[in-house]
């Protein structure tokens, strides 16, 4: 058997470079549909939407929401509206957080499945409080809440 094996290696045949590329084209191709094959199989690889908890898409909405807040204009309490600098308005319609331009009422940006948003003002801080559905039929929420202290707003303006 070793015989055989020093013969071949000092003979001067071998692969040519065609074949040695057909070859591991091949491989390739086997090794991707076999890899996505035992991953679908697995369930390893879930989308995002999936793998993220309403907590955390209720904590990443409020965060962009107070991102608007801190740079407010104005902020409505008793009806839930934040102004921005802007001339965006921020608000609960149905089921929704939208934010809209406040001429041509036309959504920049909306967020869904919200049951409730809720801002209170206590001095010259506001709570801004969200309360998202876990599931489509909204029968379990979660809530997050953050404080804030806008830069725009006077605290003469906050307190009346």
């Amino acid at each position: 058997m070793i015989k055989i094996i020093r013969e071949q290696l000092k003979s001067d045949e071998g692969f040519t470079l065609l074949e040695v590329i057909l070859a591991l084209s091949i491989i390739t191709i086997l090794v991707s549909i076999s890899t996505g094959a035992i991953l679908n199989a697995f369930n390893v690889v879930t989308p995002s939407t999936e793998r993220m908890s309403a907590k955390q898409f209720a904590e990443i909405r409020l965060t962009e929401i107070s991102a608007y807040a801190r740079n407010a204009e104005d902020i409505d309490v008793d009806n839930d509206i934040i102004m921005t600098n802007k001339d965006e308005e921020i608000k609960q319609e149905n089921s929704k957080i939208i934010i809209t331009d406040k001429d041509s009422q036309i959504i920049i940006r909306s967020f869904s499945n919200i049951k409730e948003f809720n801002i209170t003002n206590d001095n010259s801080v506001y709570e801004i409080e969200i309360k998202k559905c876990r599931d489509s039929e909204c029968n379990e929420t979660v809530s997050v809440k953050t404080e804030i202290k806008p830069r725009n707003i006077d605290s003469n303006e906050q307190n009346n």
